[in-house]
């Protein structure tokens, strides 16, 4: 392994901390949420994650694990709750286009929107080791990505709805009393455990993956610093032919364009190749045999048990005022 051992190794874009993005975008001026894709505003300083554009994981974190504490689903509901009612008061005041995406946006709970608080998928992708999951998984991913589907969203680009956004905020807090002010707070803190996690993303893990290389040399599957096939999202050369990796449809913003609706796009899958997919199923087996797979894991409990710790007292303080909210939008949600 030589050379390679001094060489700064790179976790797949899929599995690291850059995938999560947790971004400052929650609200506008006034600091009310505003569920849109894009506004003439600012943001206030608060954050939310924001994942791949096509999020649709929904598990919570696994029962008995420490951050299953943490009402990320509970969050989404509501969340999903106030956007709703601030795309209908949207369509009220003129702008109608977003009654057209609100069917698929509200089947997706808003996880499209950079502002959406979908933290059960961030703590899954920032928990999920490096080395693949299942040897299934290995052979079917392989060492590349896939393009995400695009759901249907608005962008508005004029800047009169920045008034309009301020009084759908109020008419959404009207109709669901404190329930900006929680998401706000309860993404808060769904930041803060985010970023313990992101701390064990974060750590040097050069060691163990060079273990995980080594033990693939073993299986006649060597690895390459700088060799002539580099994956991309590896910085690394497998010794294999890779498949290629499907080009995202980023939607295309119209210049001058007062408001636009971008159309649903469909998600591009990665093939990789049969070499590719064996080699990936032995970094799994080696991940396995060499403890990384265990070392990560470790890594991760403790950080999530650290977190509640230290954050618990808010995490009570905030859990306890979860059954109001939502009976609250239950509420609302029958009397529509």
């Amino acid at each position: 392994m030589g050379p390679l051992m001094r060489v700064r190794l790179h976790f797949p874009t899929s599995s690291r901390i850059e995938t999560t993005h947790l971004e400052e975008i929650i609200g506008c001026h006034c600091g009310r949420l505003i569920a849109v894709s894009a506004v003439g505003c600012s943001a206030t300083e608060s954050f939310v994650p924001q994942l791949s554009q096509t999020s649709t994981a929904t598990s919570e974190p696994e029962p008995g694990m420490p951050y299953s504490a943490y009402r990320a689903q509970d969050l989404l509901t509501i969340y999903s709750a106030v956007t709703e009612i601030t795309y209908e008061c949207y369509a009220e005041n003129g702008y109608v286009e977003f009654l057209e995406v609100l069917p698929e946006q509200k089947a997706n709970m808003f996880r499209t929107l950079p502002s959406t608080p979908d933290y059960a998928s961030a703590f899954g992708r920032l928990t999920k080791a490096p080395w693949f999951e299942s040897e299934g998984e290995a052979r079917k991913s392989g060492y590349g990505h896939g393009a995400s589907a695009v759901v249907t969203s608005v962008y508005a680009m004029d800047v009169e709805f920045r008034d309009v956004a301020r009084t759908c905020a109020s008419k959404a807090d009207e109709k669901l009393p404190g329930s900006q002010a929680f998401i706000a707070d309860y993404s808060g803190l769904g930041a803060t455990l985010a970023d313990a996690l992101k701390a064990v993303t974060d750590r040097n893990w050069d060691e163990v993956t060079e273990k995980i290389f080594a033990c693939m040399a073993t299986h006649d599957f060597p690895v390459s610093p700088s060799g002539p096939n580099m994956s991309p999202s590896w910085a690394i050369d497998f010794g294999v032919p890779l498949g290629v990796e499907p080009v995202p449809d980023f939607p295309q913003i119209i210049e001058g364009a007062r408001i636009q609706v971008v159309p649903t796009s469909p998600a591009k899958n990665y093939v990789p190749t049969s070499e590719e997919a064996e080699s990936a199923a032995v970094m799994h087996k080696c991940s396995v045999e060499t403890g990384a797979r265990e070392s990560w894991e470790k890594a991760m409990i403790d950080a999530e048990r650290g977190a509640i710790s230290q954050n618990h007292v808010k995490l009570a303080e905030l859990n306890a005022a979860l059954p109001k909210l939502l009976e609250i939008v239950g509420t609302t949600q029958k009397s529509a």
